[in-house]
């Protein structure tokens, strides 16, 4: 392949990826941290009904296999999600998390599309409002 073409394929292939590779979502245990940027997760599924949100976080292999990790010793501890530096949810860990799925539940559509437009690139960090994780919006 033409060098011009290389270079030309490469940028397309970097436009389609999230553009951050700064972690948005942190999950931790006692110490342990496992920090997700948006490359690390393959999908987002909001799920609304009633005013009330939930979201799927799905993550790619590597990120499930880490989480599968992080959680395998934590039975009965407390594993707290964050996006941002802000703590969304904390929840009591029951088994090893090997589905590579994270669930949000009961969160706002304002946080579920900020969540999404931080995968995708559309959002950083430092560009959201601190009201949008923070105070509870």
């Amino acid at each position: 392949m033409r060098r011009d073409r290389a270079v030309a394929c490469l940028g397309l292939c970097l436009l389609a990826a999230p553009v951050s590779a700064e972690a948005v979502v942190s999950l931790g245990v006692e110490g342990a941290t496992l920090d997700l940027p948006p490359a690390a997760l393959a999908e987002i599924e909001i799920s609304e009904s009633g005013g009330i949100t939930d979201v799927f976080l799905r993550l790619m292999p590597r990120a499930a296999e880490d989480l599968a990790r992080l959680s395998a010793d934590a039975a009965g501890r407390t594993m707290t999600l964050s996006v941002c530096g802000a703590t969304l949810m904390e929840a009591v860990v029951r088994d090893r998390i090997g589905s590579g799925t994270v669930y949000l539940a009961g969160t706002t559509m304002i946080r579920a599309e900020a969540m999404r437009a931080l995968w995708h690139g559309r959002a950083r960090c430092d560009t959201l409002g601190p009201e949008v994780f923070e105070n509870g919006q």
